[in-house]
């Protein structure tokens, strides 16, 4: 992730879940969170696939973590033009990307202001 603020606030997530404490390390440009913690690890890859082609967003999440999904997926995969006024996103996988902007469309009110320029 390119925030530590974003990390923070998925790690604190992990600590709310599953009752442990992620590492956060600064690599570069970016930050990592790492666990090393079975139940997690395996809860994560319950809620769906993680492939380029196949992701998308998990079923069942409260707008609380909805929320911290698409901030971080925007975070990994896209960027805002200033200049132009909009935020640029790359992906190969249009089911995902249409799984965002339905669930955009439905908390219209609740991401209002997520993210500025």
């Amino acid at each position: 992730m390119d925030s530590f603020a974003l990390s923070k606030d998925v790690a604190s997530l992990f600590i709310k879940e599953y009752n442990i404490k992620p590492a956060i390390k600064q690599r570069g440009g970016y930050y990592e969170i790492s666990i090393k913690n079975k139940p997690a690890c395996l809860g994560l890859l319950n809620l769906g696939r993680y492939d380029s082609l196949n992701w998308n967003i998990p079923n069942g999440l409260n707008l609380e973590l909805v929320k911290e999904w698409i901030k971080c997926f925007f975070d990994c995969e896209a960027y805002a033009i200033k200049y132009e006024k909009n935020i640029q996103v790359k992906s190969i996988n249009r089911i995902g990307l249409i799984s965002i902007i339905n669930e955009l469309k439905k908390n219209r009110n609740f991401f209002k202001g997520l993210w500025s320029i």
